[in-house]
């Protein structure tokens, strides 16, 4: 039994990491773009993830209807990404997509970032 225990608690240990680091952003950036929609009424059946974003110089309280379409952000992007999220009272970003769908239903100019690493709010 002790041979059972001492291999189940590393793995136990491992999937409890694993769980902690899910990411809600995919590897890649899916085929169909995310879209920012507003939080009372998505379309796409995958629940949002709420977000405040940019939006005619106004900071509003959207949601990108698919989260998981966003993938990693390239190294070169990051810097720009970080400073587009903490316009957004987030700390950084934490995916990126090249087609992301503005709220306006217009592709946004340079792609869209998906924000994380808690709030700056206060």
């Amino acid at each position: 039994m002790s041979k059972y225990r001492s291999l189940f608690l590393p793995l136990l240990a491992l999937a409890h990491l694993t769980a902690c680091s899910v990411s809600p952003v995919g590897l890649s950036a899916d085929a169909i773009p995310p879209k920012l929609v507003n939080l009372a009424a998505p379309k796409s059946g995958e629940k949002p993830v709420e977000a405040r974003a940019w939006e005619d110089g106004r900071l509003m309280n959207l949601g990108w209807d698919r989260p998981s379409a966003f993938g990693p952000v390239p190294k070169e992007l990051q810097a720009a990404g970080d400073a587009t999220c903490q316009k957004a009272l987030y700390r950084k970003a934490i995916g990126y997509h090249p087609s992301a769908v503005g709220f306006d239903g217009k592709p946004i100019v340079g792609g869209g970032f998906f924000c994380g690493g808690g709030s700056t709010s206060k």
